[in-house]
Order: C-alpha cells, then sequence, then structure tokens
C-alpha cells in the first residue's frame, strides 16, 4: 500500500509542472485571440511586429543605433498589449513547438501574424 502511495505521490510531483503549462499555452492562447478580436490591439501588435523586422534589417545592415531605436519602439508597443502579452512571449521562449501544446501556441501566434498580413 505505501508503494502505491509514494508512486501516486511522485506521479502528482511531475503532472504538476505539465498542468502548469498547459494552462499557461492556454491562457496565451486565449491572450493572442484576444489581440486577434480587438482591432486597436491588433493594430498596436502588427505595428510592433513591424518595427521588430526592421530593427533586425538595420541590424544585417551594421546600423546599430537605427536597430536599437526601432527595437525601443518595438518593445514600448509590447508593453502597451499589455502583461497578458508579456507572459506570451516569455512563454515562448520554454515552450516545446513539437508538443500539442506547442503546436496550439504557434497556431495561435501565427494567426495572429496572418492577421496583420491581411490588414
Amino acid at each position: 500500500m505505501n508503494r502505491i502511495a509514494i508512486a501516486l505521490i511522485v506521479a502528482a510531483a511531475f503532472a504538476t509542472p505539465v498542468f502548469a503549462q498547459n494552462a499557461k499555452v492556454q491562457d496565451a492562447a486565449g491572450a493572442l485571440g484576444e489581440i486577434q478580436k480587438d482591432k486597436a490591439k491588433l493594430k498596436t501588435y502588427c505595428e510592433m511586429q513591424d518595427l521588430y523586422n526592421k530593427s533586425a534589417e538595420a541590424s544585417e545592415k551594421k546600423d546599430e543605433k537605427a536597430a536599437e531605436t526601432l527595437g525601443k519602439q518595438a518593445d514600448d508597443k509590447a508593453k502597451a498589449l499589455g502583461d497578458g502579452f508579456q507572459k506570451v512571449m516569455a512563454l515562448e521562449e520554454d515552450i516545446n513547438p513539437d508538443s500539442a501544446e506547442g503546436k496550439a501556441f504557434f497556431d495561435a501566434l501565427e494567426a495572429l501574424e496572418k492577421s496583420c498580413q491581411a490588414s
């Protein structure tokens, strides 16, 4: 009986981070969906993405001053999207894109990107 109880405790300890990540991924996908539905937030998101792209281009051209300025402007846009979006971006680095949760997350992010292209 004790072995079963110990096995359940160990299984629960390992399962908790998975459930926590699932909840975080669902929250992130929800936050991305909210941005996609809100025209003002979508506009801000698309402007942010454009600024990040321009920053990367400036960096490739070795124009670090322009890259830094554009990156700062993009960061300001990201902050304007709120805490939920900040959590989304923090989660992006930690999520496995090959997992079911990762696929759902990146599908939501891709749908948001396509909304920028469509507008």
